[in-house]
């Protein structure tokens, strides 16, 4: 799924989040077109520029498309293609899609180390050898999230792996299924600075990457390919880096220099493709060609999501997984087409069933294109609250410069009045015109500073991170949504009633 903005260069692992990473097939399985694992079809020609027309035009063509609402009350927020089987998550809750019906696969918290997490990834085989990476948040902001992998039955969770904590919004851990069908989650090695493959099911071999390994390239997604090459692509500054792994290669040839994207999809007709950082890239082996700059469909930049219908058409989506913006773009043999939805409706995910139906989740309503529900409109315009982790990078020319301070948690009481960053601040009398306040973003409460001033912002953070333990504040450019304010006598640390 769910791009990743200018900022996240240096607010790090936030760009590691929830795109929806599909999974290939496991012994003998049906593949699902559009995932990093799909085997091809050979139903669809390899995807081509728009043509001369479309190129020409200032904007695309505008298109109806009628959607039904398969369910407006669960608040699902991410959708996973699991070989033929299309599934929708929200929290901890896991529902296969059948047409306009939604049967829950896991709906309890048994076995959960925490309840109050939710679902990023979803892969393996289903039912009986399904895994899903779930995180959630521990308090400070700056510590983020923890994570883990969980094999998901009817009857609860069982835990198989920690994950690293992905800091505040979200994890890249992605479930990948190799050739050789063996499963591994990827990522970063809880307690260690380093990334890693670990096997969860079969025998196959397990990859490495190179050292030396400071996290300074962050990952952002991993394919693995029915030729039995797997591929990774990341970001370290503004440079793009492809990790190639040959079939039978334990090692990765590194290359950098090139714009590959940041979200890995393979085509029905077997081609890898990365959407995002500037366009669609064709990747081919250690080569990536950019074949559409993307500046027709509204994201310029980087895409939210990408999904490919069995005969070829591809959905994009604009933004980022954690900030979604609005705008359903579908680029066919026609060229671009963007697709006419309400004002405000955020496209958080979309997806495209085995038999090529378009599900997407917009302000968290799950819709399927087609249907003749006419109530759709009205119900997506409610609108996703504002987020405090915008996409626009943090600095000078903000004129809203957030450091995120603390997460909180169930159990954090709504009249917490954080004494441990009262205490580190106090005698800051400098810093007394930065607002602190309590925001929500998805449901979600943190504790923030806010300034315009960017040098301001910085030195918070800098003071609380020094003697708050354990506490690594970041700073975003952001318009959060204020619950609360916290008034504090900078002198003393008290706060002011």
């Amino acid at each position: 799924m769910s791009a990743r903005p200018f900022w996240l260069i240096s607010f790090a692992p936030l760009a590691l989040a929830c795109s929806s990473a599909d999974v290939p097939r496991v012994a003998g399985r049906a593949e699902a077109p559009g995932s990093p694992s799909a085997q091809p079809s050979g139903t669809a020609a390899p995807l081509q520029p728009p043509p001369a027309a479309s190129a020409a035009a200032a904007s695309p063509a505008s298109v109806k498309l009628d959607f039904e609402v398969v369910d407006a009350v669960s608040g699902f927020e991410h959708l996973h293609r699991v070989e033929e089987h299309l599934l929708a998550s929200a929290g901890y809750r896991l529902a296969v899609l059948s047409g306009a019906t939604v049967t829950f696969h896991a709906d309890t918290k048994a076995g959960l180390n925490n309840p109050w997490g939710e679902i990023f990834d979803v892969g393996g085989v289903f039912p009986e050898a399904l895994y899903v990476t779930y995180g959630y948040y521990i308090g400070r902001a700056s510590e983020g999230m923890d994570a883990e992998v969980y094999r998901a039955r009817k009857s609860g969770y069982q835990r198989t792996t920690e994950l690293a904590a992905g800091r505040i919004g979200a994890i890249f851990d992605r479930v990948v299924t190799t050739k050789d069908e063996s499963v591994f989650v990827v990522g970063i090695t809880p307690g260690k600075a380093e990334h890693s493959w670990r096997r969860l099911e079969g025998q196959g071999l397990v990859r490495s990457f190179p050292p030396p390994q400071d996290l300074g390239v962050y990952l952002r997604d991993v394919a693995a390919l029915p030729t039995g090459e797997v591929v990774a692509v990341g970001i370290t500054g503004s440079t793009d880096v492809l990790y190639h792994w040959g079939p039978s290669d334990k090692e990765p040839t590194v290359v950098t220099g090139q714009t590959c994207g940041s979200a890995l999809r393979i085509s029905p007709s077997g081609e890898l493709l990365g959407f995002g950082r500037g366009g669609i890239h064709r990747i081919e082996g250690k080569a990536c060609h950019s074949i559409e700059s993307g500046r027709y469909a509204g994201w310029v930049g980087e895409a939210n999501d990408a999904a490919f219908a069995p005969d070829g058409t591809l959905w994009v989506t604009p933004g980022v997984s954690f900030s979604p913006r609005e705008g359903l773009s579908r680029w066919s043999k026609a060229g671009w087409e963007e697709i006419e939805m309400p004002k405000d409706a955020r496209v958080q995910d979309v997806e495209v069933s085995a038999d090529g139906q378009l599900y997407a989740i917009v302000n968290q309503r799950l819709l399927r294109a087609g249907g003749v529900s006419s109530d759709w409109q009205a119900s997506v315009k409610s609108g996703l609250p504002k987020r405090v982790l915008q996409s626009r990078a943090a600095g000078k020319d903000c004129t809203s410069n957030v450091v995120v301070l603390f997460g909180f948690t169930k159990v954090t009481p709504d009249d917490y009045d954080f004494p441990k960053t009262r205490e580190a601040l106090k005698g800051q009398t400098g810093l007394s015109d930065v607002k602190l306040a309590v925001t929500q973003e998805f449901g979600k409460r943190y504790f923030v500073a806010m300034t315009p001033d960017f040098v301001k912002a910085q030195k918070l953070a800098a003071v609380v991170s020094e003697k708050v333990k354990g506490s690594k504040p970041q700073v975003v450019c952001a318009e959060p949504q204020v619950l609360r304010e916290l008034k504090l006598d900078w002198k003393t640390g008290a706060v002011v009633k």
